[in-house]
């Protein structure tokens, strides 16, 4: 990975971990976890349900209950949001530094709320416009932005498509200016036309406003068109990182050969495990040998890539 000077980083991981109490015991779903955005750049979070890439968007986010256990480092934009064992600045960051594009943009809607009183309370909360004319003239900016008419800013979240709803949930996120957008699942309830005018059209924005970009997905095909690097998790750890081009082209991880091949995968009976020593992908890849037994590190390959993967050697 190449290295940068600290004003270049909006996002900065350091052996992140995030787990989830369950009765006596922990539930890790993101397992030591390293990694960097540059300002402006585009990053995808690959991986199948259950693989902790939601979990570590909402770390990023901000978003995370009071029940969640941590350990690492986080820093987004020069906050400190995670320090070792304690979240100590999401507050700094939730909502204005970051925001999220949600992944069920219509349930994301109060459904007791016209449109334009959701712009309405944004953008006087967080950037503190209180004239009516000046709200109006930002809520059509935004509105515009996203490809829609002024209609919408009287309808309530119900009167909406499915596609209305997420372009309005984008607009939204715009709302506070944010320096990063956190996109997940943006495409996972759209039909086949709208999840490509979708991706386009958060792409565009992004490079736009300049805004730094990170898209949660478990469809790899969306990395090749939204982003530029791409990270590849399974079972809460890290397997691949690398420019989405280069892992595209040539995957190293077997894991990452398998959601190419089968874009869209759905393991249909994964469960999570206790976490064991050895490799987290064991019990599915066709490689495996007693080496696999041991836990592999995040193996550096040149400046770009890294996998965490005893084949490689």
């Amino acid at each position: 990975m190449v290295l940068a000077e600290k004003s270049e980083v909006s996002v900065e991981v350091e052996d992140l971990s995030l787990g989830y109490e369950d009765l006596d015991s922990v539930s890790w779903v993101v397992r030591n976890v390293s990694l960097k955005l540059m300002k402006g750049s585009s990053l995808c979070v690959v991986g199948e349900s259950g693989s902790g890439k939601s979990t570590l968007g909402n770390a990023i986010a901000g978003i995370l209950p009071p029940y969640v256990r941590v350990s690492g480092r986080l820093v987004v934009e020069g906050v400190e949001v995670i320090r070792d064992s304690r979240v100590v600045g999401a507050d700094r960051i939730r909502g204005r530094v970051v925001t999220k594009i949600p992944q069920n943009p219509a349930t994301s809607l109060n459904p007791y709320v016209r449109i334009d009183r959701a712009f309405q309370d944004v953008l006087r909360e967080v950037r503190g416009i209180r004239d009516r004319i000046a709200l109006k003239e930002e809520t059509l900016k935004l509105i515009s932005a996203v490809g829609l008419s002024e209609d919408v800013l009287s309808m309530y979240p119900h009167e909406l498509s499915g596609g209305m709803c997420q372009r309005v949930t984008i607009a939204l996120a715009l709302a506070p200016k944010p320096s990063i957008v956190v996109a997940d699942e943006p495409t996972s309830n759209l039909d086949a036309y709208l999840r490509g005018y979708i991706v386009h059209l958060i792409k565009d924005l992004s490079r736009k406003l300049k805004m730094s970009l990170i898209v949660i997905t478990h469809d790899i095909s969306i990395a090749e068109v939204i982003c530029e690097d791409m990270v590849v998790m399974y079972l809460g750890e890290l397997v691949e990182r690398g420019r989405v081009r280069d892992v595209l082209r040539e995957p190293l991880h077997p894991y990452t050969t398998e959601l190419i091949a089968s874009a869209g995968l759905q393991r249909v009976g994964q469960k999570w495990r206790k976490y064991v020593s050895g490799c987290v992908y064991y019990t599915r890849c066709p490689y495996t040998s007693d080496k696999c037994l041991e836990r592999p590190p995040l193996f550096k390959l040149g400046s770009e890539r890294e996998v965490r993967c005893w084949k490689r050697l």
